[in-house]
């Protein structure tokens, strides 16, 4: 262990690939979930594709950092601020709920799983998942409410509704453009006219509304 706090790099491989750790677990991640790890200082070591989509902030952002940075003053978080996520020696989950701020004036409600990871009988850090318990929101809609949803989903054409569902699966506009074979300018116009037509400005407005149409739609 480095007397820095920061793991020894076998141990930092661990941190940085946990989907190679615990393979299914992230094979049963859905697009609504992030999975993370962090080192024994609290620093985010990995993020999984879901982290923008789920989030709304880029992974670049968040890799290195804490989500303590990130905590709002809000009482809810007492609990999550006094949780020693690694004084724990036992590989037993933790959850805990928390409100997080990456947009001023934009609190988002957070559940996470967590669990301390070992390396050789020593604590290297923590790894887990989270889900945004903001889109909950959405759940409760009146019949008018639902249907005005599916016909605004309705609305899109097929090619502004592929590039929505590879958004919302997590895929970056770049890769979308190379995986459809057509220019970024044209992913980037077809996600603008989607989202204008869904009335949502956000990318993380734009999945959690998704992530609803989709229930509706498997609904019916």
């Amino acid at each position: 262990m480095n007397p820095s706090g920061f793991p020894t790099t076998a141990a930092h491989e661990v941190l940085s690939k946990p989907e190679h750790f615990l393979p299914i677990l992230a094979r049963s991640l859905r697009e609504d979930v992030v999975f993370f790890s962090q080192d024994n200082q609290g620093r985010i070591t990995y993020l999984n594709d879901a982290c923008e989509t789920v989030l709304g902030v880029p992974r670049a952002v968040l890799l290195e950092r804490s989500f303590s940075e990130f905590l709002t003053d809000s009482p809810s978080n007492e609990s999550f601020r006094l949780t020693n996520w690694i004084s724990s020696t036992e590989y037993v989950p933790t959850k805990q709920q928390c409100e997080l701020e990456f947009e001023p004036g934009k609190p988002i409600q957070v559940e996470c799983w967590i669990v301390p990871v070992l390396h050789h009988g020593i604590m290297v850090g923590t790894t887990g998942i989270l889900r945004n318990l903001s889109e909950s929101n959405l759940l409760n809609l009146s019949p008018d409410e639902q249907k005005r949803l599916l016909e605004k989903a309705a609305s899109l054409t097929a090619v502004e509704r592929q590039v929505v569902e590879l958004v919302v699966d997590g895929q970056m506009n770049k890769r979308i453009a190379a995986q459809l074979g057509v220019a970024l300018r044209t992913i980037e116009s077809r996600r603008s006219r989607a989202m204008a037509k869904l009335g949502v400005n956000s990318l993380s407005q734009l999945v959690q509304h998704w992530i609803q149409i989709r229930r509706l739609e498997g609904s019916r």
